[in-house]
């Protein structure tokens, strides 16, 4: 699945800086009981918004006095002026992994299983 993530972000990506690449990190619980591929956030903050999408904003905050911003959401400034679409590298390599993951479930329960049943 790592891999595939790896792949995903290779293929959908245009600027090429790693820092997606690098953010993707494969957790393995105490005990090897789950295995989860995840972005860390502290690398790659910016993951959620190239997975999933975001508005797509132009202008900035204003500058007005200090007075005034107490009152005002400074970031609220800028205008909404389209959406950019999610690339979706986590969730499409799930998808594509879906079946494999399955037959190899399906496989080691039969092995640890076996003649039991």
């Amino acid at each position: 699945m790592q891999r595939k993530v790896l792949q995903n972000i290779s293929t959908t990506t245009k600027e090429v800086t790693g820092h997606l690449l690098e953010g993707v990190t494969l957790d393995i619980g105490s005990g090897g009981g789950y295995a989860a591929v995840r972005n860390n956030a502290k690398i790659a903050p910016h993951a959620h918004l190239v997975e999933n999408g975001h508005k797509l904003v132009r202008g900035g905050p204003l500058k007005v006095p200090k007075k005034e911003l107490q009152s005002t959401n400074p970031r609220s400034a800028g205008a909404v002026v389209g959406w950019v679409p999610g690339k979706h590298m986590y969730r499409n390599a799930m998808n594509d992994l879906e079946d494999e993951l399955i037959s190899d479930a399906e496989e080691m329960v039969e092995k640890l299983v076996g003649d039991l049943f």
